[in-house]
Parts: structure tokens; sequence; C-alpha cells
């Protein structure tokens, strides 16, 4: 079972690479325009150079960005796509927990899935904790991919499950269909 158990992960969508840190995090936010803030009460916050103070800021739990609850991560794309296309910048995807790094954290079960995804104690953001992703962020849902490799075949699978195949499919027939018109593998 231990083997099954996944995180979440902040990745950059432009280099599919995960984010961990915020000492990998502040380059790509500073080519967006934002600034980093000193990390008070847990968390780092970013300001956007040109916006007033009344608008939201993201924050992530500081120092790790790894291994978040869901509604962590929805209320940072939320904050972010106020002033970005977030898309083209960053996705939430699941990855397999680390032996040597994760092994002396305190790990919970996602409470809203019955899925395999667990978050580190103590980063929940409970600003939108307790909303459907549908209410809390209309437009982020799509940028929240919920994946797990290989399913036990003794599970059904759910419709969010059933919705990561069908576009992992679709990614692989485009994937495909881009390197036979450019002549070279992706």
């Amino acid at each position: 079972m231990e083997d099954c158990i996944r995180k979440l992960a902040l990745w950059h969508t432009r280099t599919f690479k995960p984010v961990m840190t915020h000492d990998e995090l502040e380059p790509i936010m500073s080519t967006m325009g934002f600034i980093p803030h000193q990390a008070t009460g847990g968390f780092k916050e970013y300001s956007f150079l040109s916006s007033p103070t009344d608008h939201p800021r993201p924050r992530l739990p500081y120092p790790h960005i790894d291994g978040l609850h869901i509604s962590t991560y929805q209320s940072f794309l939320h904050a972010l796509a106020f002033f970005l296309h977030v898309s083209d910048l960053f996705h939430v995807r699941g990855m397999p927990l680390q032996r040597v790094k994760d092994k002396n954290r305190k790990w919970r079960r996602m409470e809203d899935d019955e899925t395999v995804f667990v978050y580190r104690d103590g980063t929940l953001e409970k600003s939108s904790h307790g909303l459907s992703r549908e209410e809390s962020y209309p437009h982020i849902p799509s940028l929240i991919n919920l994946t797990y490799k290989n399913p036990p075949m003794r599970m059904p699978l759910s419709p969010h499950q059933t919705a990561f195949y069908d576009a992992l499919a679709f990614f692989n027939f485009s994937m495909s269909l881009i390197s036979s018109m450019s002549g070279t593998p992706f």
C-alpha cells in the first residue's frame, strides 16, 4: 500500500518539472512580475508589481511546496489567475512519495477524495476548504490533474480517474501527431 500513496505537487508547465521549494518557485514568479515577501506565519506570499494591495496574493507554505492539500493549490492558482493566464505557467499533478525526503513528515489522507493522495499535516489552506472544487474556483479544476498511473485493477475507476485517462490518451495522441508533422520524435 505504501508504494501506492502519492502526493500532489505544483509543476512548471513549460518544463514539465515539479517545483518543490520556494527557491525553485521564486525565479519563475519573478519572470512573471511577482516579488516575494518574507515568510510569515509559515507561508510565503508573492505580490504583483503593478497590483493594488487589496487584491489576493498568491501564497504557499514555506519552505517546501510539495505535498500540499488540493485546496491550498487551488487558492494559489486562483490568486495567480487574477493576474495571469495560469495554464501556461503551472498545473498540479500527483507524484510518488520520496522515501528519503518524505519519511519524517506527518501525512494525512485527503478527506474529499477516495484516491491515494495525501498531504502534509499543517499545510491546509482553510480559506477555501469545505467548498467543492467547482464552487470555489470554477476555472481552476482543469489545472489540477489528480493522476494515478497504475490503479489497482480490483478497484473501479472514479470519475476523476476516468477523466484523467481520457485526457492522457488525448495528450499522447496530440504529441504523436505533432511529432509526426514535425518529423522529430517528441
